[in-house]
């Protein structure tokens, strides 16, 4: 239940993917370990929305030291092999200042989603330089 004491807390954490190669790791399992195992594992814990990558977010908490200290136990009981390949683990107290989807959304409205035909870098260099041969060609 949220009340003034409560706030919303988000963990962090980075894996030394190259070192969990070299322990025998198949490299296409990795991203199930971030996807699958790790998410489970912290949504157990009460970090309920994955925000992205390695981002996720608890309900409301009243206090940083317990939540460390749970965050702790759970792995020490649950999947001590994750510090093998821990880079690093942060803890925030998130803040959300304003949701400003539906602002941006009705801003944009008449924004429509059109494919450019521009060629951008040096394709585009290529074809810019093709183009004025031609033209020299042609006497243009």
């Amino acid at each position: 239940m949220k009340n003034s004491k409560n706030k919303i807390f988000v963990v962090s954490f980075d894996l030394d993917t190259k070192l969990m190669e070299v322990s025998g790791h198949d490299r296409s399992t990795i991203p199930a370990i971030y996807q699958k195992d790790l998410k489970a594992f912290l949504i157990e814990l009460g970090f309920f929305k994955h925000i992205q990558g390695s981002l996720y977010r608890t309900e409301y908490y009243s206090n940083q030291e317990n939540l460390k200290a749970a965050i702790i136990e759970a792995v020490k009981e649950e999947c001590p092999e994750f510090v093998l390949y821990l880079k690093s683990m942060e803890l925030y107290e998130f803040t959300k200042i304003s949701d400003i989807t539906p602002e941006m959304k009705n801003a944009l409205t008449n924004v429509s989603r059109k494919k450019s035909n521009k060629k951008k870098g040096i394709e585009s260099k290529v074809i810019a330089e093709k183009s004025k041969e031609n033209k020299k060609i042609k006497g243009l």
